[in-house]
């Protein structure tokens, strides 16, 4: 089994791949992925990482000790290999972000796009980061444009559209928990039909 999680940014995506990952004994891949690459083996992690989904127009005509925008480029293209590996040997697993429900598509994974009303993403971000109600809607804008952004790069079709998705649920109607409740009966269904 696959399962994909797009999300907004304090929409609970993160917490709630990790709930499902738990439930099912799956691996996630998110940003943990350039480590599972060993791509730090070659590069600088810490500089790598503020690549990690991050936007072609942010990187565009940069040099960050020894990486050009090819080598950037090519961050993005193993994590999708990897992916795709992955699914080819037939694992199972979770993955948060990285254009996961196009990348894996020929895999028949579950795709998942999480959104949230923005008062209950201004809430969770200003928690978790402790942000005035200002910095926390800025820093959701901010993340939500860059991930659409390296998305409609990589992908052809844009981010948050719900025609290529399984299911889109907005967290907010729920909560986090119930959220992560109704995807289990909705994944057990799934599963459930699946030809032996």
């Amino acid at each position: 089994m696959i399962i994909t999680i797009s999300r907004e940014f304090g929409s609970g995506g993160q917490e709630i791949a990790r709930a499902l990952a738990d439930h099912y004994k799956l691996k996630v891949y998110d940003e943990n992925m350039l480590n599972e690459i060993g791509i730090h083996e070659s590069y600088d992690i810490d500089q790598i990482n503020q690549y990690d989904e991050a936007p072609r127009w942010r990187i565009r005509s940069r040099t960050v000790r020894g990486l050009t925008n090819s080598n950037i480029d090519n961050i993005a293209m193993k994590e999708f290999d990897f992916l795709r590996e992955k699914a080819r040997v037939g694992a199972s697993f979770i993955v948060v972000g990285h254009c996961g429900e196009s990348v894996l598509d020929g895999y028949d994974p579950i795709t998942i796009f999480v959104s949230a009303a923005m008062d209950m993403k201004v809430e969770r971000t200003m928690k978790q980061f402790g942000l005035s109600e200002k910095e926390a809607q800025a820093l959701i804008k901010k993340t939500d444009r860059n991930r659409k952004t390296y998305h409609n790069y990589y992908c052809d079709h844009k981010w948050g559209d719900s025609r290529f998705y399984d299911l889109c649920i907005d967290s907010s109607k729920l909560g986090v928990p119930q959220t992560v409740r109704f995807l289990i009966t909705y994944i057990d269904m799934i599963q459930s039909n699946l030809p032996d």
